[in-house]
């Protein structure tokens, strides 16, 4: 077995997984369902509350970066867009596996619409930001590295930023 190298500098981030199958079963006044049976995005009442309905966090170790500075976003593209983030998390596959986090594919658990709902120190007793007032979202999970061997699965990075105005 290779290699699989791992997190440099680890922090510890406390993620909440959105539980579609609770936001299905979470109608408001005025829908049948949790989902918008027309747009099928979660519903919103007017005063802001929505049907999401998050499971408890899990803890899992990560390397953390903040967003992009003015200088990170001017550099040439081969195309398509570069994803903006306020703080992206690199997750190792062995921290995921240890902790039952893999889908029945194969890849990571997470997905967007997942929130970011703190960030400690890798020992977890000093907090160094928590989300609450302002919550991030992941937008975008990415598979990253097959690790130094290639023989398996390395790194997957999770992209949270705010959530914009009639985004789901």
């Amino acid at each position: 077995m290779g290699y699989r190298g791992r997190l440099i500098w680890p922090a510890q981030a406390r993620i909440e997984r959105l539980d579609t199958a609770s936001t299905k079963e979470n109608a408001l006044a005025f829908q049948p369902s949790g989902y918008d049976r027309i747009f099928r995005e979660p519903v919103r009442t007017a005063d802001g509350t929505d049907s999401r309905v998050y499971m408890p966090a899990v803890a899992i170790p990560c390397q953390v970066r903040t967003e992009m500075a003015a200088f990170d976003r001017q550099f040439q593209m081969p195309g398509g867009r570069e994803l903006e983030f306020r703080i992206m998390l690199t997750l190792h596959y062995k921290d995921l596996e240890v902790r039952g986090l893999i889908a029945p594919n194969g890849g990571c658990v997470f997905q967007p619409s997942d929130r970011l709902d703190s960030i400690y120190t890798a020992d977890g007793a000093c907090l160094q930001r928590s989300f609450a007032d302002a919550p991030l979202f992941c937008t975008h999970v990415q598979d990253r590295s097959w690790g130094l061997s290639g023989l398996s699965r390395n790194l997957v990075m999770l992209y949270f930023n705010d959530r914009r105005e009639g985004a789901t």
